[in-house]
């Protein structure tokens, strides 16, 4: 092929030697970093050993401070606890404590042992442990005593145990500190075992840098130049060949003597259709239309001579036809003269001209009847050149007077600046899009560069780039889309504010929450949740947008006021159970000054019921603008009324049901489980507050012959009566309840012993009473015990007064038997 370009020699010779320095190099780079990485890791590995053996004779000298502590508490707590199970099993835990201390101390005094593994620190354990500080003896001394004291007899164990006051003397002076001394002789040769390492590994390090600098600028440094030098002159040689051949836009085909293609351009191969493999078997008269093939035969004929200039018609190897100008000049080669041609592709720009013309109609065309706006040609002084459309009119404008002048001449100058800015960039290349509001309409605009091949006829005159700019009235759409965004929005409160009423909250939390979702959307400024009551409303929780007026405090001052009954419109809606919007609360003659004085302009009442009567209201405030409330808005705060009325009716349910369990439901006293709870809540009480209380048991002496003689229904009367005379004899915070059956107890509040003789006079005054009510066989027994005094346990209290009220029940028995009895 011609022109190829090919490696001299001499660059061929260079990049093999480079090649092997290059290969050198890189083994060499890699022995020195493969030592120092050896090198760092039997260090590292050492360090790590020694790191690890240094780490446990830490844990268990640290361990021995730890055993002396615990051994010591262990010895005082066997003399505290008295002799029984809770001693013995002191010992043995002392025992424990003593084998493990032992165990822990064999291995750090014995410089031997594996636990040491030879390192430097061994001598300084051995002088710790047997020399002058004979840190053994004190441990072993310290250990002789704990052993004998757990061998004490129970009866021989005192506080003057001389082992005891031995260990705890130690355990408080010299041992824990000399066991300490360990630890400070590891720590100090760790850090200085850490030093080593860190040089090391510097040392390594600075070594792999050094090496890598080395044969950087020793070796790698001269090749790279040479190899610079010797590409930039390869590419010189073949920046010719490329240019000419592979980077033209015009088809470049070299043929032969015999006309065959022998080489022909990327460019040529896309103007035909063929591949490069094909065109070789092939001439041009192949490609020629049948049409052209005998002028070319006739052109061939004649010897060529200097340039030759031919136009006539290929055929693309899909069959269209291709137009094209063929500039010829003679090429000599070895074996005879072929010929180089240039190939122009004409088709395009015979079809210019019809193109044109075409686009210029349809421009025109599209133009005058494009709906709801116009389209406007501008040049590079962004003068108008072509402007129409039928939406021109709706803003008062007519082609002619807008074609030949400015934005500026035509518009607002606040609407010129953007048009302009937006020219001067379509000018540049660049497409705009922006939407402009005017007169209460929404125009989009977009401006885009006019490609020069788009140039229409005519235009010409205006010189430099072209741009386009259409223009249509979208105000319908973005209504739409508005109402349709806020449907959506609305939509979507409305559904967070009903999964509202699926969760366990207080009105408050629900009332805060659908604040929270509903305030945005329906633009409220305040949101509260009130309370109802017989005589005012009071403010319970609140929410706001967060937006603030110069009359902030009043406001503020205003609501927390709460509002007397009668005042205002919130009274109509709690009276008559039913929301109340007020759009214009100013307006009303019964608006309150205060809320007036803090800006209040829209607002809503929505009542919330309880389950006896109104006895929630939620309000939602619009402030400073009046903003009526639409139907969206009503339906969005019903729903979230309702969803704050399932919690709080839940939850008022919840406390009847709670209630209900706690409460006897024949005398309307506490039930047993309600006994049970006060009795725990009143125990603990007493264990903070150190004043006593009394319990007392009652057990009803006669109910079974009253339900035997004169029927259940009497003797419910019996049980209800009995309670109510006992309530009103004993003090009012006193507590009585009905454990079941015929079984009573009070839990009578700071009442100690001294008062036991009044207690039990006020239980036969309720005995008197109830016989004075028609039951005259009626009876009671009653025990009582008192906590604090006698018992801190529940179980033991009760059992304590149950015993003295079974006694008084054997006492009234035999009384019945033996009416002498005293």
């Amino acid at each position: 092929m011609p022109w190829a370009a090919q490696t001299p020699p001499h660059i061929q010779a260079s990049s093999r030697v480079r090649r092997i320095v290059l290969t050198q190099t890189a083994v060499l780079v890699l022995v020195l970093i493969g030592l120092c990485a050896v090198l760092s890791y039997v260090t590292m590995s050492r360090g790590i050993q020694a790191q690890q053996h240094e780490g446990q004779v830490i844990n268990l000298a640290a361990r021995q401070g730890l055993h002396t502590q615990r051994i010591a508490a262990l010895a005082q707590s066997l003399l505290i606890q008295p002799p029984g199970p809770a001693r013995d099993t002191l010992r043995q835990e002392l025992q424990v404590a003593v084998d493990d201390m032992t165990a822990d101390h064999a291995q750090l005094s014995d410089p031997k042992a594996e636990l040491y593994g030879g390192f430097p620190a061994t001598q300084d354990i051995r002088d710790l442990y047997f020399g002058p500080s004979a840190l053994d003896s004190q441990v072993r001394r310290y250990l002789e005593a704990a052993r004998a004291l757990i061998a004490v007899p129970d009866a021989a164990l005192t506080t003057g145990n001389t082992d005891l006051q031995y260990l705890v003397q130690a355990a408080r002076g010299p041992l824990p500190p000399a066991l300490d001394a360990v630890v400070d002789i590891e720590v100090r040769w760790t850090t200085e075992r850490l030093g080593q390492l860190d040089t090391t590994q510097r040392i390594s390090l600075t070594l792999t840098l050094l090496a890598l600098v080395a044969v950087g600028f020793g070796v790698l440094l001269p090749l790279i130049r040479r190899q610079d030098r010797t590409f930039l002159a390869l590419e010189q040689e073949r920046n010719f060949a490329r240019q000419l051949m592979d980077l033209m836009g015009q088809g470049l085909a070299v043929t032969g003597p015999d006309h065959r293609f022998s080489y022909v351009n990327p460019a040529f191969t896309h103007l035909c259709g063929y591949t490069p493999d094909e065109l070789r078997h092939l001439s041009p008269l192949d490609l020629l239309d049948p049409q052209d093939r005998a002028d070319f035969v006739t052109a061939m004929a004649v010897p060529l001579e200097g340039h030759r200039t031919i136009t006539h018609t290929y055929r693309h190897r899909d069959g269209r036809a291709v137009h094209v100008m063929a500039v010829v000049v003679p090429h000599d080669l070895p074996n005879g003269k072929g010929s180089i041609a240039v190939v122009t592709d004409l088709t395009d720009r015979l079809h210019a001209e019809q193109r044109l013309q075409e686009r210029e109609r349809l421009y025109r065309t599209l133009a005058a009847n494009f709906p709801d706006g116009a389209l406007m040609l501008f040049g590079a002084d962004s003068r108008y050149t072509l402007v129409d459309g039928r939406g021109l009119a709706q803003v008062n404008l007519r082609p002619e007077m807008m074609q030949g002048r400015r934005p500026s001449d035509l518009f607002p100058p606040w609407i010129a600046e953007q048009i302009e800015a937006d020219y001067a960039m379509a000018l540049t290349g660049r497409t705009c899009e922006r939407e402009i509001r005017a007169a209460g309409r929404v125009y989009l605009l977009r401006t885009l560069p006019l490609p020069t091949s788009d140039a229409l006829p005519g235009t010409a005159a205006h010189g430099g780039p072209l741009g386009i700019s259409i223009v249509q009235d979208v105000t319908r759409e973005r209504l739409a889309e508005q109402a349709l965004q806020r449907a959506a929005t609305y939509t979507d409160a409305l559904l967070q504010v009903s999964l509202l009423s699926n969760q366990d909250l207080t009105p408050e939390a629900a009332s805060l929450k659908a604040a929270a979702i509903v305030g945005q959307c329906a633009d409220v400024d305040w949101w509260g949740l009130a309370r109802v009551s017989e005589h005012s409303i009071d403010l319970q929780t609140s929410w706001d947008s967060g937006r603030r007026t110069a009359n902030e405090g009043a406001f503020r001052a205003a609501m927390e006021a709460g509002v007397q009954r009668g005042q205002g419109m919130v009274w109509r809606a709690v009276t008559e159970q039913r929301a109340v919007y007020l759009d214009d609360y100013a307006a009303l003659p019964t608006a309150l000054p205060g809320l007036l004085e803090g800006g209040v302009r829209s607002v809503a009442f929505l009542p919330l019921p309880g389950m006896s009567g109104v006895g929630h209201i939620m309000v939602a405030i619009r402030r400073e603008k009046l903003r009526p409330w639409t139907q969206e808005d009503r339906a969005l705060f019903e729903s979230a009324a309702r969803s704050i009325q399932l919690n709080l009716e839940r939850r008022q349910y919840v406390a009847l049901l709670e209630e209900a369990a706690l409460v006897d439901a024949l005398t309307g006293l506490g039930n047993r489980r309600a006994f049970e709870r006060d009795l725990q809540n009143e125990l603990d009480r007493t264990r903070r507050s150190g004043e006593p209380f009394g319990l007392l048991m009652i057990d009803l002496d006669g109910l079974k012959q009253v339900n035997d003689h004169e029927g259940h229904d009497r003797g419910d009367a019996l049980l209800a009566t009995f309670a109510r005379t006992l309530t009103q004899s004993l003090r009012g915070e006193d507590r009585v309840y009905r454990l079941g059956g015929d079984e009573y107890a009070a839990i009578l509040v700071r009442a100690g012993m001294e008062a036991q003789e009044t207690l039990e006079m006020r239980v036969r005054r309720a005995v008197g009473r109830t016989r004075l009510e028609g039951f005259t066989n009626v009876d009671a027994s009653a025990g009582i015990a008192f906590a604090l005094q006698e018992e801190l346990q529940a179980d033991a209290l009760m059992r304590r007064a149950d015993e003295r009220m079974y006694r008084q029940k054997q006492q009234h028995r035999l009384a019945r038997q033996d009416p002498g009895r005293p």
